[in-house]
């Protein structure tokens, strides 16, 4: 029988940096994700739409990086309590 590989990743043990960059890697891929989406839509609403498209795609930006921050926001909460949990081994 096999044992199975566990996926949960202690991160008060090993260097540091290490396990930084290995956390922040889907946040950098979500990010970048992010950027493309823009760009696309963007180079899309210019082309086919029209000047005002584009300046009410501008004009959201603020709004949607207002609804990505808060998720961000509410995310790095809740780690912040995951991480209390796990670190007394109350699982």
């Amino acid at each position: 029988m096999k044992a199975q590989r566990s996926s949960v990743i202690n991160m008060t043990e090993g260097s540091p940096v290490s396990l930084i960059i290995r956390f922040s890697i889907p946040m950098l891929i979500g990010n970048l994700f992010q950027q493309l989406y823009n760009l696309v839509d963007s180079v899309i609403v210019g082309q086919f739409v029209g000047a005002d498209a584009l300046a009410a795609i501008g004009a959201t930006g603020s709004v949607t990086f207002l609804f990505f921050a808060m998720c961000n926001g509410i995310g790095s909460g809740g780690g912040i309590i995951t991480s209390q949990f796990f670190w007394k081994r109350r699982y």
